[in-house]
């Protein structure tokens, strides 16, 4: 048996491990490698849970797809956020599964419900996703373009330019484009979703770091939330990273 694998510890993240990082397929872990971070990820949930189920009648949020966001990107090694109108919040009739969504919000702060009211409280969680990218050097997760956003917040162009991800759904599998927000001859997604030393960004993404602990937390609770195998199979490739003294 191959020796526990060794992690970097930051002074900004008082010496613990950093999360585990994963390949392309979710399923192979390893660690971090020194000075390469993870970007914070900021999903409109509204969106996502859209893409998850199109043929919804009665154009419910379909939570299911939310979980499976979140799920996506923490069992990647990324922190990970969800924001939707805080009406779905109090309307149950407005999600598919108000008990999920409701278990969801209790692991804060993974799901977080903003204030705003009226037509503009959609407009409003993709310019909250946006303002948040740039701050922190993480990415987006919505299937809207952001014109709005862009009349609004000229600075946030660079932002939604590159590091807009477009998510998208086949069955319970979320998928990416592989070339990237930029196509085919920019970054591909993987580099995109990462920080190296010499982004200019580095210095802000480096403070909004999963924790090796944190992540075992979340990906615990949304398995018993959500009974998957795929799940489940993953907690026991963790354990090695578990075992590992620090």
């Amino acid at each position: 048996m191959s020796p526990p694998p060794q992690f970097f510890g930051y002074s900004w993240d008082d010496g613990q491990p950093l999360s585990a990082s994963a390949d392309e397929s979710g399923t192979v872990l390893s660690e971090r490698k020194p000075h390469v971070l993870l970007r914070p990820v900021y999903i409109n949930a509204v969106e996502v849970g859209f893409a998850y189920h199109q043929v919804d009648r009665d154009r419910r949020l379909h939570v299911r797809g939310v979980t499976i966001a979140l799920w996506y990107f923490i069992s990647r090694g990324h922190q990970a956020v969800a924001l939707l109108p805080h009406c779905f919040k109090v309307y149950a009739d407005k999600s598919s599964n108000w008990t999920e969504l409701m278990h969801l919000f209790r692991l804060e702060p993974i799901i977080e419900f903003t204030p705003g009211f009226g037509p503009d409280k959609y407009v409003e969680v993709n310019r909250m996703l946006a303002t948040r990218a740039r701050e922190t050097g993480g990415c987006v997760v919505a299937r809207s373009q952001m014109h709005a956003i862009l009349d609004e917040l000229p600075n946030l162009d660079k932002t939604i330019e590159k590091k807009l991800l477009m998510p998208a759904f086949n069955g319970d599998d979320l998928i990416f484009p592989m070339d990237g927000p930029l196509g085919r001859n920019g970054p591909t997604l993987n580099t995109t979703l990462r920080c190296p030393p010499s982004d200019v960004e580095w210095g802000r993404c480096s403070h909004h770091q999963m924790r090796l602990s944190d992540q075992r937390i979340w990906v615990q609770r949304l398995t018993a939330i959500v009974p998957n195998k795929g799940w489940e199979v993953w907690n026991y490739i963790f354990l090695p990273f578990l075992k590992n003294p620090c």
